[in-house]
């Protein structure tokens, strides 16, 4: 999988997706937080778990996801109290269906199953990760000059 920030695009297979800002800001603030997967494992985070995390542990870092955000949309800032700007657990799990939809749509089941962000649940708490392991994601350019 490759990531470009600036173009808001996801590439793999051949196929190229541009997402909207607010989706692509929370995909690359899961590709950009994978950690270094162990040796041999294919699946994450069913093999590791080591990058997964609790919507506990993604609220106080709403603005890591806002700053993502702000490199890619040159607009103005979206406005209302929902979405982006106001993440709430609820919105979150609302963008990662819309994502996982887009996708499908776009890479077609099984590999969009592969690139989509996971829920595992245990002890009644939902942790997310990519699936893919970091190795085989790319992020290009970390930085974008609007």
């Amino acid at each position: 999988l490759k990531i470009n920030i600036c173009e808001r695009s996801l590439s793999c297979h051949g196929h190229t997706l541009r997402l909207p800002p607010a989706l692509f800001a929370v995909y690359a603030f899961f590709a950009l937080q994978n950690a270094p997967c162990p040796d041999g494992a294919t699946a994450c985070p069913a093999e590791c778990r080591s990058c997964a995390m609790a919507w506990a542990d993604i609220e106080p870092r709403r603005n890591d996801i806002l700053r993502l955000y702000q490199m890619v949309e040159i607009k103005a800032l979206a406005r209302g109290r929902r979405g982006i700007l106001h993440l709430s657990a609820d919105n979150f799990r609302s963008a990662l269906a819309k994502i996982k939809k887009i996708l499908a749509q776009t890479f077609g089941e099984i590999t969009g199953a592969r690139l989509s962000i996971v829920s595992i649940k245990k002890n009644n708490v939902a942790k997310y990760s990519l699936r893919l392991p970091r190795r085989q994601i790319s992020v290009e350019p970390q930085r974008c000059d609007h």
